[in-house]
């Protein structure tokens, strides 16, 4: 399906993936060796993916722009990803070792910090403010979300608004903004990216639910299940069930989460009480919620391939195992 997604911009897609190898391979020896690591397995690559396809839905002609922008995007996305393993611990991301596992925590901040810059510069060479704008946006409010994930895990305290609130600043603006610069990067009409924004964000914060759901969900080639209570992460599955029980038993709860990284054997009953209580399938009804709206969003863009693509990838992304 991944593919027929990318087949309206099939060489734009092509085209970008040259562009961002040259610039990794402008950096110093030992950058260039980080950041090809960081590289070496570019996953689905999403964003950009975003960026051109709503590029291609405003003008038939994707430019240097759109280049310049996706890879800006990527690159952040990659910072934060680098960043979050030094903040999670994790030594395994995309079944490679991460560049924490490899460099240590260190080298593994500095390259993140490195990563945000270069994106920064590439937004630069649009000569836009609205790109660094949306750019410094978009870095400012993901850090926020983590910080206040972290809070949040310790603390052992979230509302379901403040979930979502979250989930907007750490995984939803990123898509969002992908979307949004993509069409600025054609002259796009501030009606066009203020729909493309929409259509982002929803399509992220489904992306998100679909994530917290994969934690409750075992399959061959999923990510391991368990990571979330692991790290005392309150996703949505998770809160619903919490705020549906009584007071005793929302203690007993949450008291067992809160050991579930020293006594990994207190997690299946913990996924078998939030599937049986509904949890997971309340969740689903809201990746639905937010993928309809996600598509109401590019209403006022005309049927095309590219507009078709942006929504299949509503279905793929809340249908991914992975």
């Amino acid at each position: 399906m991944l593919k027929q997604i990318q087949a309206p911009i099939e060489s734009e897609f092509k085209q970008f993936n040259e562009w961002f190898d040259t610039q990794i391979k402008q950096d110093s020896s030992y950058m260039r060796t980080i950041l090809s690591y960081v590289y070496k397995s570019k996953g689905k690559q999403i964003r950009p993916l975003i960026t051109l396809l709503a590029a291609k839905l405003v003008s038939p002609n994707v430019s240097d722009a759109t280049f310049a922008a996706a890879t800006m995007i990527e690159m952040i996305h990659g910072a934060s990803l680098v960043h979050d393993d030094v903040v999670d611990q994790a030594f395994q991301r995309r079944g490679f070792f991460s560049v924490n596992a490899v460099w240590g925590a260190k080298t593994s901040i500095l390259s993140g910090d490195y990563l945000f810059t270069k994106g920064l510069v590439h937004g630069l060479q649009w000569n836009s403010q609205e790109v660094i704008q949306v750019a410094a946006e978009t870095i400012l409010q993901m850090s926020e979300g983590e910080i206040i994930q972290m809070e949040n895990a310790r603390r052992m305290c979230l509302t379901e608004v403040g979930y979502f609130d979250v989930i907007d600043k750490k995984t939803a603006c990123l898509l969002a903004n992908c979307a949004k610069i993509g069409g600025a990067s054609v002259q796009a009409t501030q009606e066009q990216k203020l729909a493309l924004h929409q259509y982002g964000r929803h399509l992220g914060i489904a992306f998100q639910l679909k994530d917290d759901i994969l934690d409750y969900e075992s399959t061959e080639q999923g990510k391991p299940i368990g990571n979330d209570l692991q790290e005392r992460k309150l996703t949505l599955p998770l809160l619903y069930s919490l705020e549906r029980t009584t007071f005793f038993q929302r203690m007993f709860r949450r008291a067992q989460i809160r050991q579930c990284e020293s006594r990994p054997e207190l997690i299946p009953p913990i996924q078998h009480w939030v599937v049986t209580s509904g949890g997971v399938e309340y969740t689903r009804q809201k990746i639905r919620e937010h993928g309809l709206l996600a598509e109401q969003a590019l209403n006022i863009f005309a049927d095309s391939a590219a507009k078709q693509s942006l929504l299949m990838l509503i279905d793929y992304l809340a249908d991914r195992k992975i």
